[in-house]
């Protein structure tokens, strides 16, 4: 016969060893299953921002940059979209069961997708020593700014004061990433805001997703979240720029790299998620970082694409096959009295590169 069940309170009035095993059961069964669907969540997120970065990239260079319009008609381009949309959300609901600091560095296995992808494509030629250097001492140094921190990372517990400083932030980089798209600044520094961005959109959906899952929603949390949109939008606009200045491998890398560091760096300084962090483990991130940021300025350094045009403006540029066939038609229109513009020898050194490739492909 089945034991009868204990009286109402008997549980309450258990030892204290007993109350430990209950609420080992209750809350750190539950705490290791959401961090483990949290990481499931994170890597299929890798993988779509992978695949759809390499799709919207080709999307772009296809285009050639003559109009926006040209890559956004290209089922390509809508495509990478879709993929990148999945992954923001992948991202959010993974950010909502496991600290910033476990989530968003796990976005590198996105950069060794991306760069696998190159290589199938008949692109291996441009991954130099210098490239391979780069891409591993990213992911190796990313990797252990991870385990460093994330054993240290609590709950945000962010005050409505706290929230408003976070919009306030989130608007202000999105400003700036609005000024950097319509800017002439070069390939690292459109990677660079793309990442601060991101990262702070990472910041301010993680503490959303926690307060809404606590059940607290006022006026500050939409103001946060219309916050969070424009920032969507406005590292949207400024990636699709680093696209157009440079490949992929290099703005996945800057993104695995800078994202979480800001997004750790706002959760630690606002929201103060790390209080209890030793110096010598703060030491430690402190090179961690310093070694991924060294891999990422290598990777782009490296790269022959980025060396081949380190600027372009926000301006359209010419496609590159429309420049390569004006090359050999003589009554191509042209002004012969009107100097090529900066975007011109951009358009000029992607046809050369992509000429390049399919000799090598043919041969």
């Amino acid at each position: 016969h089945p034991s009868p069940s204990p009286p109402a309170g008997t549980i309450a009035n258990h030892s204290r060893g007993g109350r430990g095993e209950v609420d080992r059961g209750r809350i750190v069964v539950p705490m290791l299953t959401s961090y483990t669907v949290a990481i499931a969540l994170a890597l299929v997120a890798a993988v779509c921002l992978a695949v759809g970065t390499h799709a919207q990239h080709r999307a772009i260079a296809s285009a050639g940059g003559t109009a926006l319009r040209q890559a956004v008609r290209s089922p390509l381009w809508v495509m990478g979209l879709g993929l990148l949309a999945l992954e923001t959300v992948l991202n959010i609901l993974a950010l909502g069961l496991a600290p910033v600091a476990l989530i968003q560095p796990l976005g590198t296995l996105s950069l060794v997708a991306v760069v696998l992808l190159g290589v199938r494509e008949g692109r291996a030629h441009q991954l130099s020593r210098r490239v391979v250097t780069g891409v591993a001492l990213t992911v190796v140094s990313v990797a252990l700014f991870v385990g460093l921190s994330s054993p240290w990372s609590t709950p945000p517990e962010a005050a409505p004061t706290q929230i408003l400083h976070l919009a306030f932030l989130l608007v202000s980089f999105s400003v700036l990433g609005c000024a950097v798209a319509v800017s002439t600044l070069g390939h690292l520094v459109r990677i660079v805001c793309t990442g601060v961005v991101f990262g702070s959109v990472a910041a301010g959906a993680h503490v959303l997703v926690h307060e809404v899952r606590a059940g607290a929603f006022s006026t500050v949390h939409g103001v946060l979240l219309v916050a969070l949109v424009v920032g969507s939008v406005a590292g949207m606009w400024v990636v699709q720029t680093a696209y157009r200045s440079g490949p992929p491998e290099t703005v996945l890398a800057g993104l695995t790299v800078i994202d979480p560091l800001v997004a750790v760096g706002i959760g630690a300084l606002l929201l103060g998620e790390y209080e209890g962090l030793p110096a010598a483990v703060l030491c430690a991130l402190v090179v961690a970082a310093a070694a991924a940021t060294a891999g990422i300025c290598l990777l782009v350094r490296a790269h022959p694409a980025v060396r081949a045009h380190p600027a372009v403006r926000s301006a359209p540029a010419v496609s590159h096959r429309s420049r390569a066939s004006a090359s050999t038609e003589p009554s191509a229109p042209s002004s012969p009295s009107t100097p090529m513009t900066p975007s011109a020898h951009i358009t000029h050194a992607t046809a050369a590169l992509h000429g390049a490739i399919l000799t090598n492909r043919r041969s």
